[in-house]
Order: structure tokens, then sequence, then C-alpha cells
């Protein structure tokens, strides 16, 4: 993997099996990233770099203005979303561990001994679950309308994707992450990783599969943004 920059901007390139440019700007601190084919020249990607710099920057900016939540600290008043809505955390003591939902709370039941990383880990243990019920039921919906079938679903932490689709297991991953997201933005991701059953790489082919499956795709990535 490469640097290359330019105006003061510097952007990690990754040549890969693709047909097309892939650059990106990634929160929350604004790095750049391109993807290229195998046939583009020196020339090529840093005449198009060039040409995206206007945007590269514009993006950048965005990024400047965002506030990054502090870690939790797994206390009572905090505020943790789930499902895109904000709920606030109510932390009690109780002999066993549990976790109930209310219509705007949160109650997370732990031992008196419970340190902070066990109580993160009733919770995402709680998130893990609830997405697996959306998951399945979700899978199975999509796999008749398009003619594929998914194998296995997992869902693990990962720190910059989304999903992700192992396509000779037939085994789609998603983000423990999503469970805090809204159900528009869970089943965009499920559907995306499910196309690439049909279409390996992000080519003009797999976004008519996307367009032709869930025309809105594009506003639910931007919610999902």
């Amino acid at each position: 993997m490469r640097v290359f920059e330019i105006e003061g901007i510097k952007v990690e390139l990754k040549r890969k099996r693709v047909k097309n440019f892939n650059l990106t700007v990634r929160s929350p601190h604004g790095e750049v990233k391109l993807t290229y084919p195998y046939r583009a020249t020196k020339q090529d990607y840093e005449t198009f770099i060039q040409s995206r710099i206007p945007w590269i920057k514009k993006q950048q900016n965005k990024f400047k203005n965002l506030t990054v939540p502090a870690p939790l600290e797994y206390i009572t008043g905090e505020k943790v979303w789930f499902l895109g809505k904000e709920f606030e955390l109510i932390v009690k003591m109780s002999p066993k561990r549990l976790v109930e939902i209310t219509e705007d709370e949160i109650h997370l039941a732990v031992l008196k001994t419970d340190t902070k990383k066990e109580k993160q880990k009733l919770l995402n243990e709680f998130y893990r679950k609830e997405l697996y019920k959306l998951l399945n039921p979700m899978v199975k919906k999509w796999e008749p309308i398009m003619q594929v079938t998914v194998q296995e679903t997992r869902i693990k932490n990962m720190k910059t994707l989304w999903g992700s689709c192992n396509i000779k297991a037939q085994r789609i991953w998603l983000n423990l992450e999503l469970a805090k997201y809204d159900i528009d933005c869970i089943e965009y991701i499920v559907v995306h990783e499910m196309v690439h059953l049909l279409e390996r790489l992000h080519s003009p082919r797999f976004y008519r599969f996307m367009d032709d499956y869930l025309p809105d795709w594009r506003h639910r990535k931007t919610l999902l943004n």
C-alpha cells in the first residue's frame, strides 16, 4: 500500500481487481483512500485525485465539525442507541445480569462486582441477540426475491465495514454496531451483501441489482453514514 500526497492531502492508494476508481473519505478524521484498477497508470490516478480535490476538502470539512462521542462509562443517565432511537441507560444492581427495554429506557441489571467491560459485554450481547432476530428473517425474505442462498449469517465487531460477504461459503457478516441503527439501514446492508452473491465487484452491474431490488438504497446509505 502506498501514499500519494497532493495539496497537503495524503491519499492512501490500493490497487485492486476493480473496474473503476473508488475514492472514500473516512470518519472521524477524514483519511482519504483510493482503490484503483490494475490497468490504471500513475498519471491516471493522479489526474483523478486532482479532479476530486474540492470534493475531498468538502468532506474533510464536514468531519472537522463532528463531535466524536466520549466512550460510555455504563452509568445511569447516559444515552445509548437502539434501532435508530435514543434511550436513557439505567444501571441497577441485581443478583442476575439482565437487559430490559421500555419505551425510552434500557435497563442494565448487573452484578455488584461487574466492571465497565462486563457491563459493555452485557449490552453488546443484548444488541447481538436483537440483531439476529432481525437478520435471519430479513435474509429469508430476500433469498427467493434475489434467487440466492445464504448458508450462514454472523455478527461481529468490525472497525471499517458495515458488512461483508464470503461468496464461496455463502456467508454474510454484519457489524454489531448496526443494532444501533434504523431497520431500513440494516436491510440496506443485508441486501448489499447478498447482491455480492450475484456480482462480486462494485461494478455497474452490481448497482443495477441494487436499483432493482432496493430503489431507495442511496437514501438508506445516506442515513447510515
